[in-house]
């Protein structure tokens, strides 16, 4: 049931907006960098063939998101605040992070897959990481996130694990490459 309502999810520019600012360890994003962020989000939703609301196109956007931003801050979610380069800095308070988590959370299944297999690679530290071990750490990390996550259903692990390692490749974010023989 779960895997059925994230395929008809739709990333709107709220659960953009949302992921957005959690996803920085500061307290605060400066406006342009928000807007860069966000862009590279529902470039990455739209390389995963992710249903996104007809708002956040390019041509109407930055519009999209600055009305969910002037929601949150409504709501007192987030606090704009003027920078000294004439600019506006979104801060989250303690009591906003809440609220956000649950926006951010109607989207962030999108992201598991990828963020599983680099968590794996990444786990071996500033090394090259043979496959099995990638494969092997992301297999262990699927099987601790189960009970959080709702993975696809039609396909086995090792079919995920290949379809995230291929997107992955071809966002260059991921190099793979033959190292003595593996």
């Amino acid at each position: 049931i779960i895997n059925g309502i994230n395929e008809v999810t739709r990333a709107t520019p709220t659960s953009v907006a949302a992921l957005v600012l959690l996803a920085r360890h500061r307290r605060g994003v400066a406006e342009g960098d928000f807007y860069q962020r966000a862009d590279r989000v529902l470039e990455l939703l739209d390389a995963i063939s992710a249903r996104v609301s007809t708002t956040p196109h390019a041509s109407t956007r930055k519009a999209a998101l600055r009305q969910a931003m002037g929601r949150f801050a409504d709501e007192g979610l987030i606090q704009m605040e003027p920078a000294k380069d004439g600019t506006t800095v979104f801060q989250i308070p303690d009591a906003g992070r809440c609220a956000l988590d649950y926006y951010r959370n109607n989207i962030i299944h999108f992201f598991v897959p990828m963020a599983i297999v680099c968590a794996a690679v990444l786990g071996g530290g500033d090394r090259p990481v043979p496959q099995v071990e990638v494969e092997r750490r992301a297999r262990r990390m699927s099987s601790v996130l189960k009970g959080e996550f709702s993975f696809r259903v039609d396909q086995q692990f090792e079919a995920n694990f290949k379809q995230a390692i291929e997107f992955l490749q071809e966002r260059r974010t991921l190099d793979v490459t033959e190292l003595d023989g593996e």
